[in-house]
């Protein structure tokens, strides 16, 4: 069999965890949630650091799909979904709750999930490729399908202008009201999760100081374009190296209980935005209150990162 990053069922990589808290705050920074303005993490007005989630979730999803290969259709989509539900658990159900009271209000409008958009598109995503990977077997195949999908998703993203305005501490309040909106943000999603996915039906690197240079470097590279507050063509250029990070940073072995605390913290930092965005249109808080408040609620929610970084312990 060939030695794809898919048949070797990559271990967590602490690279990838602190590149996750990363792009959390760049999502924070982008939604005008900082107190003060600031240029740095700031990824423009379409905000490409939720595709470095939407790849890493189509990357992860070839674990889920080796684990249910063998059931059949009906019982590894329902097996699927019930197993991701459970681990989105209850912080995403209380983030849900703010999300659709933002709707209802019409405090904030993006379908009923808001800031939450891109969990259900990644499941209406995973469950595609669930599909696809099941009846269509050839690698040669389903890989071209996957990137054209991906390819006239972004294309379409990105053609078409979204309707914004800019917060007054930075980042960008954008409306959900127009056919950009509507379709783009699914395929620019599907696409994400296709491209993540892609990646682990690729060869590793046979030598293992080439894994090291690469990762090494595709991760340094990141975080350089990403604190940069000008640089040409970003957004084309992250995409690119997000998927080269992900790709290699799963070859090489790096575990740091920080990072992977950090790492933890990013889903909370990016759900409970819908708290924090709850807070903010009604006046409750100010905005240094809100942000320590969604701070706060992310490192609650991730207990057992916490107690691992500093009890030294592992909870089953």
């Amino acid at each position: 069999m060939e030695n794809t990053i898919m048949t070797v069922n990559p271990a967590k990589n602490s690279l990838i965890e602190l590149l996750r808290f990363v792009m959390a705050w760049s999502v924070l920074i982008f939604h005008g949630f900082m107190p003060v303005k600031t240029t740095i993490l700031d990824m423009g007005v379409t905000c490409v650091s939720v595709d470095f989630f939407l790849m890493l979730g189509g990357f992860l999803f070839a674990s889920s799909y080796a684990h249910m290969a063998e059931e059949k259709t009906g019982r590894g989509i329902w097996l699927f979904l019930s197993r991701r539900l459970r681990r989105l658990g209850l912080p995403f159900l209380i983030s849900l709750l703010f999300a659709i009271y933002n709707a209802i209000t019409l405090r904030h409008i993006g379908w009923l999930f808001g800031y939450l958009w891109f969990i259900p598109v990644e499941i209406i995503g995973q469950i595609i490729l669930f599909l696809l990977a099941r009846f269509v077997k050839n690698k040669h195949i389903l890989i071209p399908i996957l990137l054209s999908v991906a390819i006239l998703g972004y294309f379409y993203f990105y053609a078409l202008p979204p309707d914004y305005v800019p917060y007054a501490q930075g980042g960008y309040n954008i409306y959900f009201s127009n056919l950009w909106s509507i379709l783009g943000y699914p395929l620019r999603g599907i696409g994400g999760v296709f491209i993540g996915y892609c990646l682990t039906l690729l060869p590793q690197f046979k030598k293992i100081l080439v894994r090291y240079i690469i990762a090494l470097s595709s991760f340094a590279i990141v975080l350089a374009v990403s604190f940069s507050p000008i640089f040409p063509f970003k957004e084309p250029l992250l995409l690119l190296l997000f998927a080269t990070a992900i790709y290699s940073l799963f070859q090489i072995k790096f575990s740091s209980p920080v990072f992977n605390f950090l790492g933890a913290t990013a889903f909370g930092l990016y759900i409970f935005q819908t708290l924090g965005s709850t807070l903010r249109a009604n006046g409750l808080a100010s905005p240094e209150i809100v942000l320590l408040i969604i701070v706060a609620v992310s490192i609650l929610s991730a207990p057992v990162a916490f107690d691992e970084m500093f009890f030294k312990r592992n909870i089953i």
